[in-house]
């Protein structure tokens, strides 16, 4: 289980750094002799490896934990294929838009209380100036796995009236992935409306904007994106691998 891991992992970044430097920082000596190891062998299908975990880039799709829903469309010419981020001692892999020789990557930066996810290269749109908040990470209790994002909503909607009513529900949206969540006031109070609504705050429901949670392998990811990140990283495809006992990777709990 990743209980509390996700404390750890704040901490641990808001003393050493962030990125690809504070992760190899905080590896192993006998971590890296075996990603150099591994990296040296040949891929079965000849292509190349992924250079933080070592993983074959043709087999890395395996890995993925997909959240389902609809397989964002991408333009002509471009194609999905796995890319990674350091995060922490463990690494971020997702499906990224490659365009040519471009492949969409996400930067990771730790905090004290949470942690963000940037858009540090399109693929599509090479030309975009990097640092677009792609989501903000958070804990998540097994016990109460919306409990913190559902506290973490309500405490930043400060111009919300009534935001003791803030819980957390399936958003059921179209295009989104099928786990995806949404903080939204469940007093009944709301009025119906032909047209979008909002509710609890810049972490709540907005059904005028992309954005939504999702609680998976010990956290809580805030994704918000323009059309853009959609088509950029597939949201439903990011998945937490760690080291296995033999030195390989696994899904992280």
């Amino acid at each position: 289980m990743r209980v509390n891991s996700a404390m750890i992992m704040m901490a641990a970044l808001a003393l050493g750094g962030c990125g690809p430097d504070a992760a190899e920082t905080a590896a192993k000596p006998d971590d890296e002799a075996q990603v150099a190891d591994a990296a040296a062998e040949p891929c079965p299908d000849d292509g190349p490896r992924l250079a933080g975990t070592g993983i074959c880039q043709g087999r890395a799709v395996n890995y993925l934990a997909m959240a389902g829903g609809e397989t964002p469309a991408l333009p002509p010419g471009c194609s999905w294929t796995v890319n990674e981020t350091p995060f922490a001692t463990d690494y971020l892999l997702y499906r990224a838009a490659q365009c040519g020789d471009h492949v969409a990557r996400l930067d990771f930066a730790g905090g004290a209380q949470s942690a963000e996810l940037t858009l540090a290269r399109s693929a599509i749109a090479p030309e975009m100036e990097p640092g677009m908040v792609f989501a903000r990470v958070i804990s998540s209790e097994p016990e109460n796995p919306t409990a913190n994002l559902e506290a973490w909503t309500r405490d930043t909607a400060i111009d919300f009236a009534d935001r003791k009513n803030c819980r957390a529900r399936k958003a059921g949206i179209e295009g989104w992935p099928d786990d995806a969540l949404v903080v939204d006031n469940l007093d009944g109070s709301q009025p119906s409306s032909d047209g979008p609504r909002t509710a609890c705050g810049p972490f709540g429901l907005d059904e005028d904007n992309p954005s939504f949670w999702r609680v998976f392998q010990g956290f809580s990811w805030f994704i918000t994106m323009t059309q853009d990140l959609y088509q950029d990283i597939d949201p439903a495809s990011l998945t937490l691998v760690t080291r296995d006992a033999d030195g390989g990777w696994r899904q992280a709990e």
